[in-house]
C-alpha cells in the first residue's frame, strides 16, 4: 500500500470516528491555516536543503551529511507554538 493509499485510508477512518463537529472545527482549522499563506515558507518534500549540525537527545551534535554518506535520511518538520 502506497503512502498516498494508508493517508486517504486515515482520512476515511476520521471521518467515521470523530463526532461530525469536532470534524468541522478541524478542517476548518486547517483551511485557515492554508489561506493564511503559510504554505509558502514551508520546505517541500524533496526539496535540497543545505548541510546542518543538531543535537541528538543525548546533546550530541549531528551533521547531516555524516547521515547521509551511511544512509537516507528522513527529517520531520511540524509547527508548534510552544
Amino acid at each position: 500500500m502506497s503512502l498516498k493509499q494508508k493517508l486517504d485510508a486515515m482520512k476515511r477512518q476520521a471521518a467515521e470516528n470523530i463526532p461530525p463537529k469536532t470534524l468541522s472545527e478541524m478542517l476548518g482549522a486547517t483551511n485557515q491555516l492554508r489561506q493564511s499563506g503559510i504554505l509558502n515558507g514551508v520546505i517541500k518534500p524533496n526539496s535540497l536543503l543545505p548541510a546542518f549540525k543538531l543535537r541528538n537527545q543525548d546533546g550530541i551534535e549531528i551533521a547531516s551529511n555524516e547521515l547521509l554518506a551511511e544512509k537516507n535520511l528522513v527529517i520531520t518538520i511540524f509547527r508548534g507554538h510552544w
